[in-house]
């Protein structure tokens, strides 16, 4: 059976050790308890793995979750966290792999859960 994959027309599907993450954003939802993760793939060939981590300002790990195969390029995820300091920055981690522990590519994102000025 034929996998069917949802990319823009006219996009190559890469092959496994070239795909990459080209995009990862964090926005916070107004309680400061959730944030909604947006990650951007190249297009693939084989479907990668993604390993999401959201840590506080101490480097103490709030939220992990996998995505496992994902069908589209692009993947949203609400993660929910409890920060001891919202207005502190915070860090989302995303990686992509295909073997377990071998991870090929990674972003970065500071944010912060709530605004640091309260009048934003």
């Amino acid at each position: 059976m034929q996998e069917i994959f949802f990319f823009d027309e006219g996009a190559t599907p890469l092959p496994s050790h070239e795909v990459h993450i080209e995009h990862a954003a964090a926005q916070p939802f107004t309680d400061g308890t959730r944030v909604q993760v947006t990650i951007t793939l190249s297009p693939f060939q084989e479907k990668p793995n993604l390993a999401i981590s959201i840590a506080d300002q101490n480097d103490k790990t709030l939220v992990t979750a996998e995505v496992l195969e994902p069908i589209s390029i692009t993947t949203e995820i609400t993660l929910h966290i409890k920060p001891r300091e919202p207005r502190l920055s915070h860090t989302l981690v995303v990686k992509l792999y295909y073997e377990e522990n071998e991870y090929q590519d990674t972003k970065v994102v500071e944010f912060y859960p709530i605004a640091k000025d309260p009048t934003c």
